[in-house]
């Protein structure tokens, strides 16, 4: 008698866990049609969206240092471009003046005659370097004049007293123009080279971004359902509870929906309920 005792209690206990298994914690189905183009739909824990937010203001943040650090180095190139404005105006004047002094004496010139009586230099041998026309006036002919031997003599010594020493000091003037033009030029293309360099640092943050939201939503994956033909999915035997309906489809929008699931639940996912999940690439530009 007391063996059946024991006995029937232990079939009580039995009896009682599988009822109370029985009765746990309820499950239900979620289900509805997608509008777009896609195989799959994948259900997100409750945690996925405050995920997603946290990437998306840590992203907002590199692009704030990303940016002021482009605008500070292009104000820097623009700042030791616009420094040397001052000094190219003033070397462009010196050189200019230099030029006119240079022609001025070197039109003088003209009173040298050849044996018909015409002057030897023209206006158009200004251009002519003076070691140039020292050398070409040593057959005592130049462009179809002749001259005397002792014209030669003249013109030598005019060269070499008056115009060679203006036009080194010509030169020198035209060759400090010409490299702060340069270094200008240089500083122009450097900040070019700038924009290329912050252009790709963009895109790759871009790039890096949508990889870390891509694995941010899987980490927070809770299943997966495939979608048939008409586009319905389901979801069978769901614990209730908060979670998203995630399509990442048509990128860069897709599908986070949130879905409180407290008994059985249908939930479509179309246009309307699209949103922005990754960076687009045209943010990078």
């Amino acid at each position: 008698m007391k063996w059946r005792w024991n006995r029937g209690r232990v079939l009580a206990g039995f009896c009682l866990a599988f009822f109370m298994y029985g009765c746990g914690q309820p499950h239900y189905r979620l289900e509805g049609q997608i509008q777009v183009e896609a195989t799959e739909v994948t259900l997100l824990d409750s945690l996925a969206l405050f995920a997603l937010d946290s990437v998306f203001q840590a992203y907002g943040e590199e692009v704030r240092l990303l940016d002021e650090r482009r605008a500070s180095a292009l104000d820097s190139v623009e700042k030791s471009s616009s420094a040397l404005n001052r000094p190219i105006v003033t070397a462009n004047k010196k050189y200019r003046a230099a030029r006119a002094k240079y022609r001025e004496i070197f039109l003088r010139l003209r009173r040298f005659q050849s044996f018909g009586g015409n002057p030897i230099f023209t206006e158009e041998d200004v251009s002519v370097s003076t070691q140039k026309l020292l050398a070409e006036i040593a057959d005592r002919f130049y462009k179809g004049r002749a001259f005397s031997l002792e014209t030669e003599g003249q013109i030598r010594r005019y060269l070499r007293q008056n115009l060679v020493p203006i036009e080194r000091d010509m030169k020198q003037k035209q060759t400090r123009l010409r490299r702060l033009q340069n270094s200008k030029s240089g500083q122009s293309k450097g900040r070019d080279r700038l924009v290329v360099v912050f252009d790709k640092m963009r895109k790759v943050l871009v790039e890096t971004i949508n990889q870390r939201i891509l694995a941010t939503l899987q980490s927070h994956r809770v299943t997966q359902t495939q979608v048939d033909s008409g586009g319905y999915f389901i979801f069978q035997k769901l614990p209730p509870g908060q979670y998203h309906l995630y399509v990442p489809h048509p990128l860069p929008r897709g599908h986070l929906v949130p879905v409180m699931v407290e008994g059985h639940q249908k939930q479509d996912l179309g246009p309307g309920n699209a949103r922005t999940l990754f960076v687009s690439e045209s943010e990078a530009g």
